[in-house]
């Protein structure tokens, strides 16, 4: 069976001396049993291999069973071939029985494809920290020679962004442990442009386990990246229109304050504390237009809205009393049950006015007669609610009410923006909204915001 074996066999010393081989190695590699007897294997890896050959022979050393352990072997027409091993030590006897086969075939297939892939694909060993292949497409997405990652195998991280190394180093910390790398990230070509990656590589493992190699493959998704870009921009410039549409449905409920109160002054000229109280209204109304069209103007220019530390209760009772016109055209009423001494929120003052206002006119819309707004503190934030005894909500419209456009009001001057707005309000400061119908008749909707860990100490004022 020794002398008949396919692959080839041999015994060796623990320390790799060539006790005596079958003939395949003749037939394989050119070199006769007496030939290689009494000569060290190290003598025919190939010098880039013998590093790694060595940490085998060293684990072989301590008992451990190779497999499918990889090394070029010198044949005796000075060419090489790439050998699959297979050996088990017997630390009593000192020697190590060993089988290998031929795989240069299998590898020149695998270079045959990764050399007309237009992805990188590359391997590595883990233990030399050495470049073992990478295919010629690395020479076209990073603009670097394949020869200068051999010699220097760091030189494809070297290339990476600046703003994306320390990332992609924890990844590569991860890779250490796991085997599994997958990243995306920008590189810098010697000119200067600017490339995005995606990388990702697995473990080639022995049978026991052992990582013996890092292999996997690296592609350009610049053009990817570049159509997400545009489309991203696309969506704003949608956004923003959505938004142009929703400014006239937002900023109709000020001015509906102000034409209010602009009437009862010119009814009332005679009595001047309602004309003053009515051009008090005109200037607030006129205030919060004006925050509303900052705010859009803000978003336009891709800012995100400031947040500060602000009372939840005072924006409840600001929006209030600017909806206070619009809730007595209604004969609704408004009622309060305000937790005292809530946390300070991090919250956009206007932003979040105008969501309480939305949802009071949805009550009113709704044909409620009594809204009551509710604030309470939680164990990680604060919830608001705005119940009412409305006609309530379908179930049928449940899932699309906060779709933009969607409303049963179309032709009751219906916008559908009144709610979308309010949930991205909502989302914007991290918070949840849901609306539930209540017992009885009528719906209720709750805002839960998180508490923020901001300093809220106010320094008094000095002015």
């Amino acid at each position: 069976m020794f002398d008949l074996s396919l692959d080839m066999m041999t015994a060796t010393t623990l320390d790799g001396y060539v006790v005596v081989a079958n003939p395949r190695f003749e037939t394989t590699l050119g070199w006769t049993d007496q030939e290689l007897r009494s000569k060290n294997i190290m003598e025919f890896v190939h010098p880039e291999d013998q590093e790694m050959t060595a940490a085998e022979f060293a684990q072989l050393n301590q008992g451990m069973v190779t497999m499918n352990f990889q090394c070029r072997v010198r044949c005796k027409d000075g060419s090489y071939k790439l050998l699959s091993w297979h050996a088990v030590p017997s630390l009593e006897r000192g020697i190590m029985y060993c089988t290998a086969r031929d795989v240069t075939d299998d590898e020149q297939l695998f270079r045959t494809f990764a050399e007309h892939n237009n992805q990188v694909i590359w391997m590595e060993d883990p233990v030399a920290h050495r470049t073992v292949y990478v295919s010629p497409a690395y020479e076209q997405i990073w603009d670097r020679p394949c020869s200068s990652l051999y010699t220097n195998p760091q030189g494809w991280f070297d290339a990476i962004h600046p703003d994306d190394k320390e990332r992609v180093e924890s990844e590569r910390e991860a890779q250490q442990h796991t085997g599994i790398f997958n990243a995306e990230y920008r590189i810098v070509r010697p000119d200067g442009s600017v490339r995005w990656i995606r990388a990702r590589g697995f473990p080639i493992r022995t049978a026991t386990g052992r990582i013996t190699r890092l292999a996997g493959m690296a592609e350009d998704v610049s053009d990817r990246h570049n159509l997400e870009t545009h489309l991203r921009h696309n969506e704003r410039l949608a956004t923003i229109g959505t938004f142009a549409a929703g400014v006239a449905h937002e900023i109709n409920n000020p001015l509906g304050a102000i034409l209010l109160a602009a009437e009862s002054a010119l009814k009332r000229l005679d009595e001047r504390s309602v004309i003053e109280l009515a051009f008090q209204d005109v200037l607030v109304g006129t205030e919060r237009c004006g925050r509303i069209v900052d705010n859009i103007l803000k978003f336009s220019r891709e800012e995100s809205l400031e947040k500060h530390p602000a009372e939840l209760n005072s924006l409840v009772d600001h929006a209030a009393n600017l909806f206070a016109r619009r809730a007595a055209e209604h004969s609704a009423v408004v009622g309060f049950e305000l937790a005292a001494d809530l946390p300070s929120l991090l919250l956009n003052e206007t932003e979040v006015e105008q969501a309480i206002y939305n949802l009071l006119e949805n009550a009113c819309n709704a044909g409620a007669r009594q809204i009551t707004v509710r604030t309470e503190q939680l164990a990680e934030g604060v919830s608001l609610a705005v119940d009412d005894d409305g006609a309530g909500i379908a179930e049928a419209d449940m899932p699309h009410l906060f779709e933009p456009f969607f409303t049963t009001r179309r032709g009751r001057g219906g916008s559908g923006l009144g709610l979308s707005i309010t949930h991205g309000i909502v989302a914007d400061h991290g918070g949840t909204i849901s609306i539930e119908p209540r017992a009885g008749g009528g719906t209720s909707v709750c805002i839960q915001f998180a508490a923020t860990r901001a300093n809220t100490h106010k320094e008094p004022y000095d002015g």
